[in-house]
Order: structure tokens, then C-alpha cells, then sequence
């Protein structure tokens, strides 16, 4: 493999270019042109000038941006780069997909095609055009096919974009036809060809976790932890929304995992709302940190890789290398850029929107990264068998610069804190499920408690028993209807079994007399609710559980006992055990009568709605009677008839 590398200033200087290649097996070699802020008309005299002395060759150009133009100004019309590589044997196929016309799924299922007829596939090269392409849509799905098959690759730029619009005059060609929205999948294949690859980032995690929590679109942050986005870059770096530039935190990328993979994100601008944009696809749900960037520790990184890749012999390199890389580095870039230099004169450079990379260890979109790829044909040097990045070694450095312990000190407190955080929230669920538990417990002992209290109730009428549950039923379910919560539900139950506990009070002979009462025995009959009011009085926990003893027996017009109350002077809880209790007592035996028809009792209880019982409870009630279609709710009439006759 041969590769040739030239940067010229202007369209006219490619001419020459061309003529000082000579004769070139045009059908085992590529062409890769990069042109800086050049529009596709420009880029298309540049494609012509190389046509008409290589008709054959294959060509692949893109938009890109320069490395020194990113400062207050955006010049134009600055180098164009371009490398030729020349196989042995041609060792690839291109898919391109036209994504105004495709969806990512269907341009992932050709390449994947594509991938499926051809042996031994090393790694596929994608350069991606249209700033509205969800290439990690696209890059994750291929990933899930060939996951052990690096992507790598980068987006073309336009100066739109470097003016803070969303413009897709970003291009990419391939063998003259320009796209604005495409997708080139260069596939590299061949038992004779080899790739060592990797992406590298290098900032240090620094600060706790974050969750973004509302998003717009794939670019544009609303909120994170709930807050606007911006307020992170306000409460941890002290800008205000019209200082989030690229310039002011370059130095402090987000940053969220894919797998073992750091996927840097940069703020681009904020909105007045506090949404920040983001130069690449954020999703609701992904949880981020700031990171800290050290030059000379990610220089070391980068001189670390290029060691490892010494033992390779790389044929051809290429560098995909972030703009906010750049801009951080700044001068400092050159050296980074010669670390791989060295290993190949020839090396090309490409400064796209974002470096593309994924493989089994994660990725998708990068930003402030590097991406680096060696090619060789042939056999590989043994040291170089595994074919992927070498880990960087660790350096034993008897001093450690105060930065880097500043940064270890500061990663592992937030840490500590944030297992701390995690203990603690951990201990609190803990605690209280117990108390749930606890409480659980003991209000079924509270209701065990006041149920063996109604049964003892009940318990003193031959012909009543089980009415307090009964009772107590039907009110809840009428709460429960009109609208009650839980709690209240809850409350009334209790106060249904608890309705009628001054009974306790009432001489057994008067309870179970036979016949009607008289007068003089009706008159103490009608105590009940006052004993029973008495009674509940000294539980002062609880300040309602006396209203159902207390004023069941009260009328909706006043005429009811003992206090005369009428209207919604009557608790609501009361209100509704009366209905409930009459209910029960019509269809259940009496000492002076049997179970009364179904009919009979909805007619009694419509004729006291408004008088004896209040109208909205009532209506509840004659709503469950009309659902009882069987008169099951009691129990069958002809069940109560047998236990009559018994």
C-alpha cells in the first residue's frame, strides 16, 4: 500500500498535483479529497480538474473544516487536502445512501448487506453529510450486527455551522455525485489488508453525575436534574447563558459512557429558555459529567499511541481530530499531530463536525476526540497480531504534577459522595419499608382489635350478627364511590364497625326482645349513640372514630337523634354510615320482621332521600342496588328465608 498525501491553497493548484502522480492503477487506488469551506460548486471544478486525468479513479470528497480557522472569524476558501492510496489489490466497496430519500434503518440493512457478501472485513470508514442524519441511530444498529467490526469516520462541516445556524451546505461526494444528506460507507475488507484503530479522548471525569431530563429534537438540551441545562455551566463554571461558547469550555466537555467508551458532548449555545444546543444527538435519559482537559497528559496519551503503533508498520494513517481538540490545544496541536506523523509522513489530517467511532467497547458521535487509523497490506509484523489499539501504558512518575492530584482528590470524593448519596438513599428505602411494614402491622392489629370488638357487639343480638362488618362495608364502598382517598376510606370503615358500640350499654333483654318496643325501652335504645360517643371519646388519637358511633342516628331534616343535628351539620362520615345502616337493618332479620324485598328497600330508601338520609349518599346507595341485579349484596333473599326457618 502507497499513499500520498498534498496540500494545496487554491482549485488551481490540483491540475499539478495530478500530473506529478504519473501512471496510477486507477481501479486499485483511492482518492480522498478535503476540501475547507469550499461550496459544492467549488468542489465540483476541483473533481473535474482530477477527472479529466483519472477517469477511473475512485474519489471521495467532503467538506471539512481548517484547523487554524477557528477563532473570531471564519475565513474562507482555505487548503485543500488530498491523499491517494494505492492498494495492491482493491480491498473496497462503497454503499452510499441517499438519506433525503432513506431512513437510517434502511441505510444500516444495505450496508449490512453489503458487509454480508464480503470476506474478512476489517473496519468501515463513514463520512456522513446533513446535520439532521441520526447517525447513532444508524451506527448503534450496526454495531448490534458486527459488533466486534470497528466504524469509524467523521461529519463533514460548513461554516454555517461555525455561525451557530443548523445549515446543510456540508457535503460529501463520491465519484461526482455530491450529497448534501448522505451516508458513504467505505467498507475495508481483505485477508492482506489490516487496521489498527481507535478513538481517544484523554479529559479526566470530574464532578458528580447528571441525568438530562427533557429534550428537543436530537441537539437541543431543555433541562438536566429537572433545572435548564444552562444552569450546570452557571453553578459549576460560573458562566452565564450569552458566555456558553465553545472558547469558555473547551477545557470542560460533558461527557456520558457507552460501554467502556467516553462519548463527549460540547455546549454550543444557550437559548433564552436555558436550553443549551450541543453539537451532537443528546437523549433524554443519558446521564453526563464534566470532565477536565490537561494538555500534557492527553499529548502523553496520544505520544503513548503512537508508540504502540510503531510495532504496526502503518502503510497509511489517517487522523480524524475534533475542532475542539484543536481549539484546546491550540499550538500544542502540532505536536499531537507528529506523534502519528512520525510513524507516517504522509498522514492525513481531517477536521470534520464530529469523529464517528464505535466498536465493541461503545462509542457513537465523539467530540474533542482523536481518531486514528492505520492501514498496512501483507503480513503484519508479529507484534502487531492483535489487531486492535494497544492499552496505554502506565507511566511510573515519581512526582505527580499537582493538577492530576487535585483531579484524583476531586474524582474520588465526588465519588464518595455519591456513594455516600447512594447509601444513604439505600438505608432511607430501607427504612422505610420497614416503618411501612411496621405500620402495616399494626394497623391490621388495630383492625383485628376493633373487628373482635364489633363481633362482641353484634354478638349481643341474636338476629344481627355480622351487621358492623356489614356495615362498615357498604359505607366504605359508597366513600370509596364518592371520591374518597385511602385514607378517608379507611376512617370510615373503622367507624362503621365501631357504629353501634354503645349497644354494649343496652340491657341484652331489650336488644333481643322479641316484638316491638315499647316507648320506655325505645327510649333507651336511642342512648346508644351517646354511650357509644362516651365510649370512643378516649381514644384522642383518633378524633373521628366517634362520628359513626355518635350520629348515625341522626336526619338529614333535623328529626333524628340524639342531638337533633340536620344538613351537613352532620359529619360526612356519619352522613354515610346512616344509609348504610339502614340499608342493612331493611335486609336483614329482625326480631319484628324478615329480610324485606329488594323493591321495598330502594323505595324506602328513595322516600328518605333528603329527609332521613343525605340526597348525594343516597343516590350512591340506590346506584348499588340498581347494579345488585340478584339482591346479592346482602345475600340471596331465599338464602336469609332458610336461615329464617332454621
Amino acid at each position: 500500500m502507497i499513499q500520498k498525501t498534498f496540500i494545496i491553497q487554491q482549485p488551481d493548484g490540483v491540475p499539478a498535483v495530478m500530473d506529478s502522480l504519473g501512471k496510477i492503477p486507477e481501479e486499485r487506488s483511492i482518492l480522498f479529497v478535503c476540501a475547507e469551506y469550499y461550496t459544492e460548486a467549488e468542489f465540483e471544478t476541483i473533481r473535474k480538474s482530477i477527472a479529466e486525468r483519472y477517469p477511473n479513479l475512485t474519489v471521495i470528497g467532503a467538506s471539512v473544516h481548517n484547523i487554524k480557522a477557528f477563532g473570531d472569524t471564519v475565513e474562507t476558501h482555505l487548503n485543500i487536502r488530498l491523499s491517494l492510496l494505492i492498494f495492491e489489490q482493491k480491498s473496497w466497496e462503497i454503499v452510499l445512501s441517499d438519506m433525503s430519500q432513506e431512513s437510517e434503518w434502511h441505510a444500516a440493512g444495505c450496508t449490512r448487506e453489503a458487509i454480508e457478501h464480503l470476506e474478512s472485513v476489517k473496519g468501515v470508514f463513514l463520512i456522513v453529510s446533513g446535520m439532521n442524519i441520526r447517525i447513532r441511530a444508524y451506527m448503534e444498529r450496526m454495531n448490534s450486527w458486527f459488533p466486534k467490526i470497528p466504524f469509524f469516520g467523521f461529519q463533514t462541516a460548513t461554516t454555517d455551522y461555525l455561525a451557530g445556524t443548523r445549515s446543510n451546505g456540508a457535503f460529501l461526494s463520491v465519484n461526482g455525485k455530491i450529497c448534501p444528506d448522505a451516508i458513504a460507507a467505505i467498507i475495508l475488507h481483505g485477508e492482506q489488508l489490516h487496521l489498527e484503530t481507535n478513538a481517544q479522548f484523554g479529559w479526566t471525569p470530574l464532578g458528580r453525575k447528571m441525568t438530562v431530563t427533557d429534550t428537543e429534537g436530537s441537539n437541543v438540551v431543555k433541562t438536566i436534574d429537572g433545572l435548564p441545562a444552562a444552569n450546570i455551566y452557571k453553578r459549576y463554571l460560573g458562566l452565564e447563558p450569552e458566555q456558553i461558547d465553545v472558547r469558555n469550555i473547551c477545557e470542560f466537555p460533558l461527557f456520558r459512557m457507552e460501554k467502556k467508551r467516553q462519548i463527549p458532548r460540547i455546549g454550543l449555545q444557550a437559548f433564552p429558555d436555558g436550553s443549551v444546543l450541543f453539537g451532537a444527538e443528546i437523549r433524554t435519559g443519558d446521564v453526563m459529567r464534566f470532565s477536565y482537559g490537561y494538555p500534557p497528559d492527553i499529548l502523553a496519551e496520544s505520544e503513548q499511541s503512537a508508540d504502540n503503533l510503531s510495532s504496526f508498520q502503518p502503510e497509511a494513517m489517517f487522523l480524524i481530530s475534533c475542532m475542539n481538540r484543536v481549539l484546546f490545544l491550540r499550538e500544542e496541536w502540532e505536536k499531537e499531530y507528529n506523534s502519528f506523523r512520525s510513524l507516517q509522513e504522509e498522514t492525513m489530517v481531517v477536521n470534520g463536525n464530529l469523529e464517528l467511532y464505535m466498536d465493541e467497547d461503545g462509542g457513537g458521535e465523539l467530540a474533542s476526540s482523536l481518531i486514528y487509523v492505520a492501514l498496512r497490506e501483507g503480513n503484519p509484523p508479529s507484534s502487531a497480531a492483535v489487531l486492535r489499539a494497544h492499552p496505554v501504558k502506565e507511566k511510573k512518575e515519581v512526582i505527580i504534577p499537582l493538577h492530576r492530584r487535585l483531579l484524583t482528590f476531586l474524582d474520588v470524593t465526588t465519588g464518595e459522595l455519591e456513594e455516600l448519596r447512594g447509601n444513604l438513599a439505600e438505608e432511607v428505602e430501607k427504612k422505610t419499608a420497614e416503618i411501612v411494614r411496621q405500620q402495616e402491622a399494626l394497623n391490621n392489629a388495630h383492625i383485628q382489635i376493633v373487628m373482635t370488638l364489633s363481633n362482641a357487639i353484634d354478638a349481643k343480638d341474636a338476629y344481627t350478627n355480622g351487621h358492623s362488618i356489614r356495615v362498615a362495608n357498604y359505607a366504605r364502598e359508597i366513600a370509596r364511590r364518592y371520591g374518597y382517598d385511602e385514607e378517608v376510606l379507611q376512617e370510615v370503615f373503622i367507624c362503621g364497625l365501631l357504629h353501634d358500640v354503645g349497644k354494649i350499654g343496652v340491657p341484652d333483654t331489650i336488644i333481643n326482645k322479641p316484638g316491638r318496643l315499647t316507648e320506655e325501652e325505645f327510649a333507651v335504645i336511642k342512648t346508644h349513640p351517646s354511650i357509644g360517643a362516651e365510649i370512643l371519646s378516649g381514644i384522642t388519637d383518633y378524633s373521628k372514630i366517634a362520628y359513626g358511633a355518635h350520629w348515625h342516628h341522626e336526619r338529614y331534616d333535623g328529626k333524628g337523634y340524639p342531638d337533633g343535628l340536620s344538613g351537613d351539620r352532620i359529619p360526612e362520615i356519619a352522613q354515610i354510615i346512616s344509609v348504610a345502616d339502614a340499608y342493612d337493618a331493611m335486609t336483614s332479620n329482625r326480631s319484628y320482621r324478615p329480610v324485606m324485598e329488594q323493591a321495598k328497600v330502594r323505595s324506602e330508601i328513595e322516600k328518605g332521600r333528603g329527609t332521613q338520609f343525605a340526597p348525594r349518599f343516597a343516590d350512591i346507595m340506590l346506584e348499588m342496588i340498581d347494579e345488585d341485579k340478584e339482591y346479592m349484596m346482602r345475600g340471596s333473599l331465599a338464602a336469609q328465608k332458610e336461615t329464617v326457618s332454621d
